[in-house]
């Protein structure tokens, strides 16, 4: 279930090589992101128990991500890390956080309530950090809103439905600066 997955890993590394003979601000950027997800017991309806019922769309699910990343001095500001809305730190705003580096781990528990309908609750930590501001070439490069690396914490809850063209999910998170509400297409991860 590429959309919805239940049990496995995910990992990746990407290396992003910029500028050089191609022009323009030359910059390196390395990320990592890993995922696990991993079945856990549920407890059986009623209806499961008095009938014999296995069902496997019943399982509930622990998923796990780490997503870390770093960039050269020379990043420009649109290709720096960004962090905070729906598919990084719930309890944010879009782009909150940005800087030279990103550290986030989010882990959500999803339970299914019925086919094609999950709870989820969850909790977001992390942070992006680390440059400075300059002006070069027309454009803004080192960018950071901070430079010591100064996670935030964030948690929620929220609710998938599963439809034809893959899950739509509403994720509502709490974290310093107050609630947050988020609509998406996709699970986050």
């Amino acid at each position: 279930r590429p959309f919805s997955p239940r049990r496995g890993q995910y990992r990746a590394y990407t290396l992003e090589l910029a500028g050089g003979p191609l022009g323009g601000p030359g910059f390196v950027k390395h990320t990592l992101d890993l995922r696990f997800y991993i079945p856990t017991a549920h407890k059986p309806t009623l209806k499961e128990i008095l009938y014999g019922i296995k069902r496997k769309e019943r399982t509930h699910v622990l998923a796990i991500r780490v997503l870390l990343g770093t960039a050269s001095r020379g990043v420009p500001a649109y290709e720096a890390f960004f962090l905070g809305g729906s598919d990084t730190h719930r309890a944010f705003d879009w782009y909150r956080f940005y800087g030279r580096n990103i550290a986030l781990v989010n882990i959500e528990y999803r339970i299914p309530i019925t086919k094609g309908l999950w709870a989820a609750a969850f909790v977001d930590w992390g942070d992006a950090w680390g440059g400075r501001w300059s002006y070069q070439g027309g454009q803004f490069i080192y960018q950071a809103e901070h430079q010591k690396f100064t996670p935030s914490l964030g948690y929620g809850f929220g609710i998938r439905v599963q439809t034809p063209i893959g899950p739509i999910r509403i994720d509502y998170g709490f974290g310093k600066e107050g609630p947050k509400a988020h609509f998406a297409i996709g699970q986050m991860f």
